[in-house]
């Protein structure tokens, strides 16, 4: 599989890094992080506005007409800022919504492409070691249940998620300006990837898909969302390695910068070294699910735990290599490390999608 991004790819990701590089800035993260409850609505209507929250969407409901690597060139971008917009449940839930069927999917994929209705999927699923038993079920037209640690959570408008019927497993949508739902966010490490528990009472719920069809788009969107987070995390290491290095040339130690000490050349090599293996990685996953090839799933599996541990490397080599000030409030390094250790441990640990993508392998040698 050829590795290369598209002219037209090439030329979303320079739009996307010049936009996020001006628009939604570290200023914006810090704003954020010192309080929770803030956030920029405007900035998401301007991420519609230039096409970005439906640039995967199918171009008939207004859409760019993009697939998953389109969607992780923006998010790669997004996490060099550690954009505090919610945009990775929003990409999980275009995915998921897209696949289904009814009049329902096409207005809730309208209203996310023009910004007017923040659509966010919940992601308990998306663990490995998810059950498979929905949290919230659905009776009568009507969910009741928590949905606990929703990302975004308190900034939507409308949770997509799996449902448990009497006939099995169903994909619903729930809108949140309902009396019968209740938002109460919860302490996040990383306060720019806020999290909520949201309770249903009887909430009114559209049914978007059931039966196999619903157990499909639940697994591609799993596979999906491992490779949005590597993605991410891919931008938040790069920035990482990006700040270190430029540290490192002007910081000046017994008269000559910091960075020709060959210790700290070792400890930045091997970030850099890292984050160059994970960007194959990252975008052979996305290609592969556009492709709907088998191995897409053990490629997205491989592409989140690789990603996720080479940015929390790098996140915290730039506050070894900073010293003292990269203790510091006032230095830009804890927002990175912050967002790198929450992306570590969300969507499965390392281990276990190692131990899953053993077990595959063994399952393939039949032993």
């Amino acid at each position: 599989m050829h590795f290369d991004l598209t002219p037209e790819q090439s030329d979303l990701q320079s739009m996307a890094r010049d936009y996020f590089a001006r628009e939604v800035t570290l200023g914006a993260a810090r704003a954020t992080h010192d309080n929770p409850e803030f956030w920029d609505r405007g900035a998401w209507m301007r991420l519609a506005d230039i096409g970005f929250t439906g640039i995967a969407v199918p171009s008939d409901v207004g859409g760019g007409g993009g697939g998953i690597v389109e969607l992780a060139i923006i998010l790669m971008e997004s996490g060099q800022v550690v954009a505090s917009q919610p945009l990775l449940p929003a990409a999980v839930a275009s995915v998921m919504v897209q696949r289904c069927q009814g009049a329902a999917r096409d207005q809730i994929l309208r209203d996310l492409c023009d910004g007017t209705r923040v659509a966010v999927a919940t992601l308990e699923h998306c663990d490995p070691q998810y059950s498979g038993d929905p949290a919230i079920t659905l009776a009568d037209g009507v969910v009741t249940g928590v949905a606990p640690q929703v990302i975004d959570g308190a900034r939507a408008d409308l949770l997509v998620l799996p449902v448990l019927t009497d006939d099995g497993t169903a994909i619903a949508a729930v809108s949140l300006d309902q009396g019968a739902t209740g938002v109460q966010p919860r302490e996040s490490t990383d306060p720019t990837r806020p999290v909520a528990d949201i309770t249903f009472t009887n909430a009114a719920a559209t049914v978007l898909a059931t039966g196999p069809d619903a157990t499909n788009i639940l697994q591609f969107s799993r596979s999906t969302a491992w490779t949005l987070l590597a993605a991410e995390s891919l931008g938040v290491g790069q920035a990482s390695l990006d700040r270190t290095v430029d540290y490192a040339r002007s910081r000046a130690q017994f008269g000559k910068p910091i960075g020709s000490f060959q210790s700290l050349k070792h400890l930045i090599a091997d970030v850099f070294v890292g984050l160059e293996s994970g960007w194959p990685a990252t975008f052979y996953a996305a290609a592969a699910l556009d492709a709907d090839l088998a191995e897409g799933p053990s490629s997205a599996s491989v592409a989140k735990d690789y990603c996720a541990e080479a940015a929390f490397r790098a996140a915290a080599t730039a506050i070894q290599v900073h010293g003292g000030i990269g203790f510091t409030w006032e230095s830009d390094c804890h927002l990175f490390f912050k967002r790198a250790t929450v992306n570590r441990a969300i969507l499965g640990v390392g281990p276990t999608h190692r131990r899953n993508l053993l077990d595959t392998l063994l399952a393939d040698l039949k032993i």
